[in-house]
């Protein structure tokens, strides 16, 4: 099983967030950086993957964020995204 955290108190702007789970979650080189990427690499991980969200984003664009992770989370049986 992967983990991975992601703190979004450490976590200034949007550019920030896919740099930082890019790197937690191993996404390829290719990854778009956009919520429709983010959205498809979430959903395609292939194994057991516990995502843990730390703090609460206040930047521009995370609504947004935050809805993909919510339904990556009900897409993928594989994928579960849990706060704290």
């Amino acid at each position: 099983m992967k983990k991975a955290i992601i703190d979004f108190n450490e976590i200034k702007n949007v550019d920030e967030f896919y740099d930082s789970i890019a790197e937690s979650l191993s996404f390829p080189d290719y990854f778009g950086r956009n919520l429709d990427a983010l959205y498809d690499m979430l959903t395609s991980i292939g194994k057991k993957t516990h995502l843990y969200i730390v703090g609460e984003p206040r930047f521009d664009g995370a609504d947004g964020i935050l809805e993909v992770l919510k339904d990556a989370d009900r897409a993928d049986p594989l994928l579960k995204v849990k706060k704290g």
